[in-house]
Formats: C-alpha cells, structure tokens, sequence
C-alpha cells in the first residue's frame, strides 16, 4: 500500500454449495483508522490542555485582581466619615431598652410617615 503496509490476501476453499473460493484482503485499512484516529485523539487532548492552561492562568489573574480590589475596598470602607463605633444599638426605642441597653433621649426633627393608619401608627 501508499502508507507501507502490507495487504495479505487469503485464499479459502468451501464446501458449502455457495461458494468454491472466497479471497479475503487485509489491505490495513483498519490499522490506518486506528492510527488516524489515534492522532486526532492525541492532538485534540494537546488543544484541550492549551487551552485548559490559558484559562486557568487568565482565572488566577482574575482572581489575584478581585482579591486586590476587594482589599483596597475594605480599606476605604474603614476611612469612611460618620463611622459608627462597633457596637449594637437600640434606635426609636418604644417602651423600656432591651437589657445591656441604655436609654438616651433625644428628638428628630421631621419624619416622614407613608400614612397615617393603625397599620403604620401606634
């Protein structure tokens, strides 16, 4: 054959009534599809891989990005102005404060109330 293989020819001889003489070839046709096959599946695995690598160095660049970013955020979060101490608070308080609360008058000027119906006034 054009590829260097061989082709085998056999001669077998019947007695079944349909046939005197069958001629079978083994032309090679089959290693060549394995090898063929064998290499698209070889070169494919290649390009995945390529690929698979392009984007896990683009996703750590991502990542190492967002981790920066998120940092500066949470640095510029700290320097904010009206920060309130850390702590719980009991704002509007109705009644008496909760326990571990102190209670602190005070006023608010305006409020805005959506109406003024049981649902929303007490």
């Amino acid at each position: 054959m054009q590829d260097g293989s061989e082709v085998n020819m056999m001669c077998e001889r019947r007695f079944d009534g349909q046939a005197d003489i069958i001629i079978k070839l083994d032309d090679g046709i089959s290693g060549m599809i394995n090898k063929t096959v064998a290499a698209a599946v070889a070169d494919l695995k290649q390009t995945v891989m390529a690929q698979m690598n392009q984007t896990a160095t683009t996703l750590k660049s991502s990542l190492s990005s967002l981790k920066s970013n998120l940092a500066q955020y949470n640095q510029n979060l700290q320097n904010l102005p009206g920060k309130w101490s850390p702590g719980s608070y009991c704002i509007f308080a109705s009644g008496s404060c909760p326990t571990g609360f102190t209670r602190h008058e005070g006023h608010v000027r305006a409020i805005s109330t959506y109406a003024a119906t049981s649902t929303y006034i007490k």
